[in-house]
């Protein structure tokens, strides 16, 4: 288990330090962006404008599926679908729609309550990831979990274990 919580750190700081540089890239070219797709200065106004949040997004986004990813192997794959289908798409996108249309519209707005609605979806996500890596009660993840073994074809059924008795990999 602890193995596994090293990389979700390792995995974390590369997300950070990805969307960090997304974020520096996008800002730093935000006036030469809407050249990549036209000269429309509307339209180069709009993608200099949504600069400002494409780092947050991705760094939610990435981090939610992060931990989403981390409860499903842990075999809690059921509650990171009902996080993602309740708190993003059933909450989230009604919500988005409704802050759009409370300023006026547009696609600053969109993209304001967007970011808002995968914020609730990584917190979500992060706090049962953190109720499971730091349990081993009910609902988490146990502290041995015994050997897995992949399934083959029915015909000739493969039995390697992929994990240890105390939770670490197969070597070989």
């Amino acid at each position: 288990m602890e193995a596994a919580r090293r990389v979700m750190r390792l995995a974390g700081l590369l997300l950070v330090f990805l969307a960090a540089t997304a974020g520096l890239a996008c800002w730093m070219l935000r006036s030469k962006l809407g050249a990549l797709f036209c000269d429309d200065p509307i339209v180069m106004r709009g993608l200099e404008a949504l600069s400002w949040y494409v780092a947050p997004m991705l760094l939610l986004k990435s981090a939610s599926g992060l931990y989403g990813q981390f409860l499903a192997v842990s075999g809690r794959g059921t509650l990171a679908t009902l996080i993602l289908l309740v708190v993003h798409w059933c909450i989230g996108l009604p919500a988005t729609y409704l802050w759009a249309a409370h300023v006026g519209g547009g696609v600053v707005a969109l993209m304001q309550a967007h970011t808002v609605a995968w914020l609730a979806a990584t917190v979500a996500f992060g706090v049962c990831y953190l109720r499971s890596s730091t349990s081993a009660g009910p609902g988490g993840v146990p502290a041995t979990t015994g050997d897995v073994h992949a399934t083959g074809p029915a015909t000739h059924p493969l039995v390697l274990p992929l994990l240890r008795g105390d939770g670490g990999p197969t070597v070989g």
